[in-house]
């Protein structure tokens, strides 16, 4: 018995605004997009974070998604956990189980490039982004998680930019010369990373 529906629209597409407000619907929330050219990021202007993370005992793995399917678990176990963290998500969206996740990433039409963050054989977080198979659409630096035991070490912030930094290397390759991301006005901590970015 659901009490709202949810969806969005992008704010300068007015059309569809126009369509959704005839319906009843009302803007709750605006979410900044952040648009990155791959073409031009350097990580090695962010050394010294990530060799902060790494003196802190935790090794940063990029791995595509024929080298990921072993962490799938753990994967899960981070998303599950941070779920609630994401502003303006309700309950009911972050109960989601791991067959229900696998499935979501598994019919993804696109490939997937993840910085893992490992600390003691553990997975402390990890960011993803989804590669376009098609040439000239964006990249999508879909989510980045860092379980709470593991926060205010700088390592969302490396995870960030060691799966950037992979998606540049691979757009160089394939044509893809821009990342996007969102981000909640609620979460203060990620659009100042983006922003660094």
């Amino acid at each position: 018995h659901p009490a709202a529906i949810y969806t969005w629209s992008r704010g300068y597409d007015q059309e569809s605004l126009r369509w959704a407000r005839r319906r009843g619907y009302t803007v709750v929330r605006e979410r900044p997009d952040a648009v990155l050219d791959l073409t031009t990021f350097d990580p090695s202007a962010f050394q010294s974070e990530l060799e902060q993370v790494r003196q802190a005992g935790i090794e940063i793995r990029v791995m595509w998604d024929e080298d990921i399917k072993s962490y799938m678990r753990s994967l899960y176990r981070v998303a599950s956990a941070t779920f609630r963290d994401v502003p303006f998500r309700s309950a009911e969206s972050s109960d989601v189980s791991y067959e229900a996740w696998v499935r979501e990433y598994d019919e993804s039409a696109a490939r997937k490039v993840f910085a893992v963050a490992i600390c003691g054989g553990q997975v402390a977080g990890y960011s993803d982004i989804w590669m376009p198979i098609a040439a000239g659409q964006s990249a999508i630096l879909e989510y980045t998680a860092v379980l709470k035991e593991y926060r205010g070490k700088g390592i969302a912030f490396a995870l960030k930019v060691a799966s950037t930094a992979e998606a540049a290397r691979a757009g160089a390759q394939t044509g893809v010369k821009t990342i996007r991301t969102t981000n909640d006005p609620d979460n203060p901590a990620i659009l100042h990373l983006n922003q660094r970015m």
